[in-house]
């Protein structure tokens, strides 16, 4: 009954509107929404976090979200497991399928309208109907200094290596080398940082 009335308020402060003009209002609701996140049970928040409005998160998500990191209005997570590292920023309107897990390391930016899924369906078999298709769930790793352009696509079982940066519109697959610069569907290796 508790952790459902925290729930509640927690979704309520999510949806209660920003008025990023007027600076010392904008400032308090951004981190009394962390404030009011941090309250329930499965949910560890490291303050000082900052999450605009609209961010909607399922009831039974085990949240860690560390310092300095920032959540931009109309961030989705739904899921199990969840942790975003030390000084990230997801910017908006990104979909977090956590069903698995998702850990996103330190400094991290992940761009406006991108996906990651922490699941997938198998459809080997054409006897099976894709309404009964088995489920996989593989977590999701994204590592230090990762920097997803908009409308990245990461499905299940991806590690993004330290330092990686992937382009616009791409869709991850695999596993994506330290400091390696991706593009494309699926996306390809096309430089290395130095």
């Amino acid at each position: 009954m508790v952790e459902s009335l925290k729930f509640s308020l927690a979704l309520m402060a999510c949806s209660l509107p920003d008025f990023p003009r007027i600076r010392p209002y904008y400032r308090f609701m951004v981190q009394f929404r962390a404030w009011v996140i941090g309250l329930g049970k499965n949910r560890r928040i490291i303050h000082p976090v900052w999450i605009e409005r609209g961010f909607e998160f399922s009831k039974n998500l085990k949240m860690t979200l560390h310092a300095n990191s920032k959540i931009k209005h109309h961030v989705s997570i739904t899921g199990s497991r969840f942790e975003l590292g030390k000084g990230c920023v997801i910017e908006p309107n990104v979909t977090i399928d956590a069903t698995s897990s998702v850990t996103i390391g330190e400094g991290t930016c992940v761009g406006a309208n991108c996906e990651i899924y922490s699941h997938t369906h198998l459809f080997g078999k054409k006897e099976t109907s894709i309404f009964h298709a088995p489920e996989i769930d593989e977590p999701v790793v994204i590592g230090d200094g990762v920097l997803l352009y908009g409308h990245v696509v990461v499905v299940g079982g991806v590690e993004i290596g330290t330092g990686a940066i992937v382009g616009n519109g791409s869709i991850v697959t695999k596993k994506l080398d330290e400091y390696g610069i991706y593009f494309g569907v699926p996306a390809r290796k096309v430089d290395q940082r130095i």
